[in-house]
């Protein structure tokens, strides 16, 4: 019963939406929510003083009651945006993950992480970096098109937004003349398996404090499937910068000659 999609209803009698109608509709419509909503006064006795920003709101879809109450769980918070505790990196776990499967789709998640995170912009790019992974699918373990299909289909497709700028990080760090590199929130490992192509980049360190990230980024990677001197050149590592406590270390200073690493 608990997986089985029925119609459900959901009344909050009074909900502050910064942003207005519009931006309550904006959230709800994409995930085929029908909304209706009443716009409280700020006082009925003086209707020149104009509305206030609370509504009362009702939401129905056809849907399971996990998924009700999950977009509920992400969403009321955002349309206050006003979290009276702290919001640090525990949070940003959450909202990755009750959003999974939903809201890396959603066409406001960017203000969606923005107002959940309370504005912090270091949370939010984050957060952001890996939404946009999410959306990126993961390659088949076995790829059964022919190199010249490949090839063909790599010509006529055109580059992602975020292709573009992988390719544009990879081409600034080759420019700079740089061996060894650090990918601080490194995801799936989007930029980790552009780097490899390059022999340039003998010394990789992947970090994020994601553990279901780095494992996604091993998979992506095929690290048990590289030969040794290609491994070699990667470590995935579970740690935070703006966590006080974790910081990254034990990286060697190593010199590379012919992309290898000297011992």
């Amino acid at each position: 019963m608990a997986a089985t999609a029925i119609p459900l209803t959901a009344r909050i009698e009074v909900l502050p939406v910064r942003g207005g109608e519009p931006f309550l509709r904006s959230v709800f419509e994409p995930l085929g929510y029908e909304v209706e909503a009443v716009r409280y006064p700020l006082d009925e006795r003086f209707p020149e003083w104009g509305d206030s920003p609370y509504f009362s709101i009702a939401v129905r879809k056809t849907a399971t009651l996990a998924d009700l109450l999950t977009h509920l769980y992400v969403l009321i918070p955002v349309f206050d945006s006003r979290k009276h505790y702290f919001v640090g990196e525990d949070e940003m776990e959450k909202l990755l993950a009750k959003g999974e499967g939903w809201l890396a789709r959603h066409p406001e998640k960017d203000e969606i992480a923005r107002r959940y995170l309370r504005f912090q912009p270091s949370l939010y790019r984050m957060a952001l970096a890996r939404l946009v992974q999410e959306e990126e699918p993961v390659e088949a373990e076995e790829d059964e098109q022919r190199p010249q299909e490949k090839a063909e289909e790599a010509l006529e497709k055109p580059l992602s937004l975020n292709e573009q700028r992988l390719g544009a990080v990879v081409a600034a760090l080759r420019a700079s003349g740089a061996n060894r590199v650090l990918d601080l929130g490194c995801g799936a490992g989007s930029l980790i398996r552009d780097l490899l192509k390059d022999m340039q980049f003998c010394e990789i360190v992947g970090m994020d404090v994601s553990i279901r990230s780095l494992e996604a980024a091993q998979r992506r990677l095929k690290l048990d499937r590289l030969p040794p001197t290609q491994a070699n050149r990667v470590k995935l590592i579970h740690g935070s910068l703006i966590v006080p406590g974790q910081a990254v270390g034990g990286l060697r200073r190593r010199r590379c000659h012919r992309g290898r690493r000297a011992p």
